[in-house]
């Protein structure tokens, strides 16, 4: 799928979702903002891009800030572990829109 945010790439949003999706949880739940990678380390076999992707629980108001880039998977790593830890909680059925 195709990364409807400005700056966060189609494999991270695709990664973003999947997460998501395994935490029972829905992406309207979320506003999701990110800087433009920069190029950081140039090499042959580590990215050197880096960035930040900002991501909001719209219900509570609660900001994480993740660095992208390298290696790393914010959504699998970071972002999974703050939904696995409840730092965004999920809402109560009354809470959710329809």
């Amino acid at each position: 799928m195709l990364s409807p945010v400005k700056h966060v790439r189609d494999d991270e949003w695709e990664d973003f979702e999947a997460v998501l999706h395994r935490h029972g949880r829905s992406v309207d739940e979320f506003e999701v903002v990110a800087s433009q990678q920069v190029q950081i380390v140039p090499g042959p076999h580590i990215s050197g891009l880096h960035g930040r992707v900002k991501v909001r629980h719209r219900q509570t108001g609660t900001e994480r800030v993740y660095e992208t880039g390298g290696l790393k998977t914010w959504a699998e790593d970071a972002f999974a572990n703050d939904l696995a830890t409840g730092v965004f909680p999920k809402p109560t059925s009354s809470e959710r829109q329809p």
